[in-house]
């Protein structure tokens, strides 16, 4: 069977070797595509079987297109189909489905910045780079807009804090159901994630909030973690 497996994988690179740059990020297309769908799956499953099928399906599939993503060029997909990757292993070792939500929505954010990604990429296959987008300029805005957009600001910032229960209480099961080491890691991820989505120049006033809170509530597990780092 070992000589039948290593020349599988021979073929395999060869026809990766043979196939160009568009087919590569062609077929990594199809692949992000799965990918995404199992793992939306997976977040929309009430039983943890499901859960975990779905996650198996879609860390296995990035798993046997790495070399793809190579051949295709385009980097900055495949460093966020490997961070999603990471969170879709960790998802599968979490033992409740509340656990799995953090890891899970991660792994599909990532999928999606590794889609758009590939999109600005393919482009490059074709012809240059589109246009810059030009910010408009619409002046000042009148009382009747200024009172509606804080009253979306106001809504939004309630949706803010549903979403931010729901992470503590995710969170914690992550820090409790999961090996030490192994969470300490992830958390760790995500407060880096926070603090550089904390520097740039251009937050809303409501994502500001958002990732303030959300450091907050990471800093507070780190330190429940501490003892992983002694």
């Amino acid at each position: 069977m070992k000589p039948l497996r290593f020349l599988i994988a021979l073929a395999g690179w060869f026809l990766l070797l043979s196939a160009t740059p568009e087919e590569a990020c062609s077929n990594a297309e199809d692949m992000i595509r799965f990918v995404e769908k199992q793992t939306a799956q997976a977040l929309q499953q009430d039983d943890m079987d499901l859960t975990r099928y779905h996650a198996f399906k879609a860390l296995n599939a990035i798993e046997r297109t790495r070399n793809q993503l190579l051949a295709c060029g385009c980097e900055y997909t495949r460093k966020n189909l490997i961070e999603s990757l990471e969170n879709l292993k960790l998802a599968t070792r979490v033992t409740t489905l509340e656990g799995t939500r953090i890891p899970l929505a991660r792994a599909l954010d990532y999928i999606h910045a590794g889609k758009e990604a590939l999109r600005d990429h393919d482009k490059t296959h074709e012809r240059p780079f589109g246009q810059q987008l030009m910010a408009s300029e619409t002046g000042m805005p009148s009382q009747t807009q200024a009172k509606r957009l804080i009253e979306e600001e106001k809504a939004l910032e309630a949706k803010i804090e549903d979403a931010l229960i729901n992470y503590q209480q995710s969170l914690n099961e992550v820090v409790e159901g999961v090996p030490c080491e192994e969470a300490l890691v992830f958390v760790k991820r995500i407060y880096s994630h926070t603090q550089a989505q904390l520097e740039k120049e251009n937050l809303t006033p409501a994502k500001k909030y958002y990732n303030l809170r959300t450091k907050e509530i990471t800093e507070n597990a780190l330190d429940r973690l501490s003892a992983c780092s002694r």
